[in-house]
């Protein structure tokens, strides 16, 4: 790709992973792994993989004035994505997902809050404004999970 590329806008959430990786033998006798807390959401991790590949890319998304949120942008400028579009708000959290990896590296997911977190707020978080040109390239997604 080339240095005159256009960016790719992506929009949507960005959360934190709190990853717990479970012991190999159930009980209190194992040492445990210390947890682990990585950028996650299917948009950021879609504009981290493509700032690894060299593409331009920018991040719009709301996140909530918090530590995960600015963990979230830290990460995802860390990687080279552009962040400027990204709005704080105090009126919801960031979302933060808590991955339990069992012995047989199966994961379960438990996300909070499941409803009124801060990546649905985009369009109404206090400060968002608009962020792409004209034709700007750009992947918009809006993830839910499957009911049961």
């Amino acid at each position: 790709m080339s240095a005159t590329s256009r960016p790719v806008l992506l929009v949507g959430d960005a959360n934190a992973d709190v990853i717990v990786q479970l012991p190999p033998e159930p009980g209190n006798r194992q040492p445990v792994t210390p947890p682990e807390v990585r950028l996650g959401g299917t948009v950021a991790n879609t504009a981290a993989a493509l700032a690894a590949l060299g593409a331009p890319v920018q991040f719009a998304g709301a996140l909530g004035d918090d530590g995960y949120g600015r963990f979230a942008a830290q990460q995802l400028a860390a990687r080279g994505v552009d962040v400027s579009h990204v709005v704080f708000t105090r009126e919801a959290f960031t979302t933060v997902v808590l991955v339990i990896v069992e012995r047989t590296g199966e994961r379960t997911l438990f996300g909070w809050p499941r409803r009124g977190g801060a990546h649905g707020r985009r369009g109404h978080a206090p400060g968002a404004r608009p962020v792409a040109k004209r034709g700007t390239p750009a992947i918009a997604a809006r993830c839910r999970a499957p009911r049961r």
